[in-house]
């Protein structure tokens, strides 16, 4: 079974659940993660539960794993209690966070500090994740344009080469009756 975790409202991951439903792909929403039943143990205590799609699910039976959340945040769950959201976002954040980093099952994009999703990654790391995962992938080239040429310098104003023809005194100027700089004997 593949677990796909993304909003309600994100349409591509139901077209991906759609495509992969011969493979047994679910739709595990922030929905999901409010019902009863999931159980989640730090280290080997007991046999681990998720929901999807209503459904108790053993983890062991999860195959992997996409997310499609960076984060939880309070207008994603519109389900919960207007006063407990921003608690509740936490809350689920931190468990998703917890629970994804202990899956023993591949999981396509693993959380990280930053967020649920992982790091970010241009195309070409997420078609290279997604080859490692075993994923076919078609055949694709990226044409990048070439570089610009280099500006040419404007020429200079004649201010700018009088500017840096004029000699610097060797020594630096004291007022009258100053200390000598330390060093100064160094310097010479």
């Amino acid at each position: 079974m593949i677990l796909v975790l993304a909003n309600n409202r994100d349409l591509p991951a139901r077209r991906l659940v759609e495509t992969w439903r011969a493979h047994d792909a679910r739709l595990l929403t922030l929905a999901d993660l409010s019902r009863a039943g999931w159980r989640h143990y730090l280290g080997e205590v007991g046999p681990e539960i998720a929901i999807a799609c209503g459904e108790l699910i053993p983890a062991a039976s999860i195959n992997g794993v996409i997310t499609r959340i960076p984060w939880v945040t309070p207008e994603d769950l519109l389900h919960v209690v207007d006063g407990d959201r921003h608690y509740v976002a936490a809350e689920i954040s931190a468990f998703l966070l917890a629970w994804l980093s202990q899956l023993t099952c591949p999981v396509i994009n693993r959380p990280t500090t930053n967020g649920l999703m992982g790091a970010p990654h241009a195309a070409e790391g997420w078609m290279a994740i997604a080859a490692r995962a075993g994923l076919r992938l078609p055949w694709t080239r990226r044409v990048f344009p070439a570089p610009p040429e280099p500006a040419r310098p404007s020429p200079s104003p004649s201010w700018a080469t009088a500017a840096l023809a004029t000699s610097i005194p060797r020594s630096p100027i004291r007022r009258a009756g100053s200390p000598p700089r330390p060093m100064s004997s160094c310097s010479r």
